[in-house]
């Protein structure tokens, strides 16, 4: 897996540079990100889909949703 943020990054540079922009914005998941190849930001990107997909599997186990009413779980 991918190293997240602050995992390979230089952190005395990172220490100089804002975390978060005005709006609230996480500049250290976009500093990240840019480091990244396009190939390793497909990686990225197919390896929390993939997480996601596990996530849901688990939950739809756990609270079956109801196809008539899908905001309504089956209980």
């Amino acid at each position: 897996m991918l190293d997240a943020p602050g995992g390979s990054c230089d952190q005395g540079s990172m220490a100089e540079e804002r975390e978060y922009s005005e709006e609230g914005i996480d500049l250290s998941l976009i500093r990240w990100m840019l480091s990244l190849s396009p190939a390793e930001r497909l990686q990225a990107l197919e390896q929390h889909v993939q997480a996601v997909l596990e996530i849901r599997a688990r939950n739809e186990k756990i609270l079956p949703r109801n196809i008539e009413n899908p905001g309504v779980t089956r209980g």
